[in-house]
């Protein structure tokens, strides 16, 4: 099944480690999701594709791509590594600010 592989001469397929996909039916491998895209992971075992971001990173809907992206973690500000979070997610760490929760200056 997708999100997991199956090892030579094994008869019940393995599911993939979080970071990792089986994007394919009967895969011998998994993909790091790294590989993939950087700043993608999974927040399951077992996924088929890279569809959140890292702790460090946060999700933008980005109008050139039409489709969300991670965008690194701006300095002075705290991610996390919820699914869907966005710029109005983030918290500011101690001695920082920004201008509106709208903003990741």
């Amino acid at each position: 099944p997708l999100g997991t592989y199956t090892l030579t001469g094994a008869t019940e397929p393995v599911p993939c480690e979080i970071g990792y996909i089986a994007a394919s039916n009967g895969s011998s491998f998994c993909t790091g999701c790294t590989t993939v895209g950087s700043l993608l992971t999974t927040l399951e075992k077992g996924s088929a594709s890279c569809d959140a971001c890292d702790g460090d990173s946060y999700w933008e809907l980005s109008e050139d791509e039409g489709h969300p992206q991670c965008r690194k973690c701006p300095k002075g500000a705290k991610c996390n590594n919820e699914q869907g979070a966005t710029v109005s997610d983030m918290s500011v760490k101690s001695g920082y600010w920004r201008t509106n929760s709208d903003s990741p200056d």
